[in-house]
């Protein structure tokens, strides 16, 4: 995979991650603070949606290192369940966003954040 230099977020990026990061939770507000200053540092491969991040700025989140905000998947517009989130912090900073997939073909874009929420009982 060719190698890119660091750039900010996109709107999309950050649309979907101050999404994952709304719950009221120990060290969201933090983390939700350093969102405009984070920077995509790699893709995980090619066409992956999954990034590391850097942060400049922002507060660091009193939180272990470690996945976050993981409680809400996406879901396809006919209603199926798509992929999984996690949003990774290392040393009170964003450093990656995942998202797993759960279809046979990966995603190539991180779903609209009106197609985001925790699964229902019993889905």
């Amino acid at each position: 995979m060719p190698d890119h230099p660091p750039h900010p977020l996109s709107a999309d990026q950050a649309e979907v991650l101050l999404h994952l990061l709304r719950h009221d939770e120990p060290g969201m507000d933090a983390l939700r603070r350093q969102v405009p200053g984070a920077m995509v540092t790699r893709y995980w491969g090619e066409h992956s949606v999954s990034f590391d991040m850097e942060v400049r700025g922002g507060p660091r989140a009193a939180l272990a290192d470690g996945p976050h905000a993981d409680r809400d998947w996406g879901w396809t517009p006919d209603g199926e369940p798509e992929g999984t989130f996690l949003v990774w912090v290392a040393d009170g900073r964003l450093s990656a966003l995942e998202y797993g997939w759960v279809t046979e073909d990966m995603p190539t874009r991180l779903p609209e954040v009106s197609r985001i929420r925790p699964p229902r009982p019993g889905e």
